[in-house]
């Protein structure tokens, strides 16, 4: 019989959610660049949107293991099929301000660790 994390582990190598989460982080970078300027840390959100829209199958890899343990994505064990896409473009949302460098990221962003930010090279 296989353990949970057995069975979950097989999602890190699904292909098809790993497409489908790329999807969702275009829609949510869609979503942000059109959001009010307004909103909480829209400066940080924006520029992870850019980069992401530039980006998406970099960004997936990078938030993809964050994403995977979210409530509702690994409810289902190896069968990404039995993960709708709503539960899927919540999981992403979720961690957006976390990826984003919030300094209040949402409830379900704060349980795991901020994402270290790479060196920012000098030019020469």
């Amino acid at each position: 019989m296989a353990t949970a994390l057995q069975t979950q582990s097989k999602l890190l190598n699904d292909t098809a959610l790993q497409s489908r989460v790329t999807m969702a982080i275009l829609k949510i970078s869609n979503d942000v660049i059109n959001e009010d300027p307004n909103t909480p840390n829209h400066s940080n959100r924006i520029a992870l949107a850019q980069a992401a829209m530039r980006d998406p199958s970099g960004y997936m890899r990078a938030m993809y293991s964050y994403i995977i343990m979210q409530p509702g994505i690994n409810d289902f064990g190896a069968d990404s099929s039995q993960i709708d896409d709503q539960t899927i473009i919540n999981a992403v949302s979720a961690m957006w301000d976390l990826f984003a460098g919030s300094p209040n990221p949402t409830p379900a962003a704060m349980m795991v660790p901020p994402v270290p930010r790479p060196p920012m090279l000098m030019p020469a």
